[in-house]
């Protein structure tokens, strides 16, 4: 992962995109739905693991995906063209493939300053991850799969200005330093 950046160009990241292909799968926009879905996999991506060519190739199909339908379709074992695009996959580099996937990841979730805890909750042992969190906020004005299928940088923005706009001072997300990040910048505004 790249440093954290600047709360300005955090927000100019979550909104600008390059094109990413892995295992010359194009791949979608990163969003909260690729998100849980590989974390639900428990994907090595993610978990920290030993990542092997399958790992990346399954997560490669489940960003070039839009919906759950789409992902069990091409993971089927009758798909012939899946079958075909698997074996096509084993003769590429997974070491070029690992950096371009690491390109994308990079590029769909920017990392804000003031969002570095893991959530809300009671306590140390209740966590709301923090993307739910701001997704939860996200589907007051649009609708579960609306905010399923953006890309997760755009989640977290969106939630961010709208707790603005909304006089939240976030002060229950946030860590004391994160909070005082934030008031200093709404003061300047």
């Amino acid at each position: 992962m790249v440093p954290p950046l600047s709360l300005d160009r955090a927000f100019s990241e979550a909104f600008i995109h390059d094109e990413h292909s892995v295992y010359l799968r194009p791949l979608a926009p990163f969003c909260l739905r690729h998100y849980i879905y590989l974390k639900g996999l428990n994907s090595p991506l993610f978990s920290g693991g030993k990542v092997c060519a399958r790992d990346l190739q399954i997560a490669a199909v489940v960003c070039s995906t839009s919906s759950h339908k789409e992902v069990l379709a091409w993971l089927a074992p009758d798909n012939k063209p899946a079958v075909k695009w698997f074996r096509q996959c084993n003769r590429l580099d997974l070491e070029k493939e690992m950096k371009a996937w690491g390109a994308y990841i990079d590029d769909f979730f920017p990392e804000f300053p003031m969002w570095e805890k893991d959530g809300i909750g009671a306590g140390d042992d209740v966590r709301v991850p923090g993307h739910l969190i701001m997704a939860a906020g996200a589907m007051e004005i649009l609708t579960r799969d609306e905010v399923m299928n953006l890309p997760i940088g755009e989640v977290r923005a969106w939630s961010m200005a709208r707790c603005a706009y909304h006089g939240s001072d976030m002060k229950h997300l946030m860590s004391e330093t994160e909070y005082a990040a934030v008031k200093a910048i709404q003061e300047e505004g």
